[in-house]
């Protein structure tokens, strides 16, 4: 499961997104500025073993949270009730990995 010290610092995420993954469930925590000047908390979860930018908007799912500690705590135990909901589905997309063939090194 997330743990609270496997994201980083508020400071972090003010001025970079930060990704993580648990299993085959990739997630990516961003800070958004409203219009009112307050700033949220955006978590997005899709199935691996893809990059944020290679899968497509559709097959994301988000929720927004307060930009704050209690904000991101709340985000961790979504993020960590989102993969136990579906966790054979993150399971088998963590197994994916598998079938990838093994990079080639390039010799400099």
């Amino acid at each position: 499961m997330i743990q609270r010290s496997d994201i980083l610092s508020i400071p972090f995420l003010k001025k970079s997104p930060f990704t993580g993954s648990l299993g085959g469930m990739r997630y990516r925590l961003e800070r958004l500025e409203r219009e009112e000047g307050a700033a949220a908390l955006l978590a997005q979860i899709w199935e691996g073993p893809y990059c944020f930018d290679a899968v497509d908007k559709e097959q994301k799912k988000g929720e927004e949270f307060s930009f704050d500690e209690e904000g991101i705590c709340r985000c961790i135990d979504w993020l960590n009730d989102c993969f136990q909901k579906e966790e054979e589905r993150w399971r088998r997309a963590a197994g994916k990995w598998d079938s990838f063939p093994p990079r080639a090194h390039k010799k400099r």
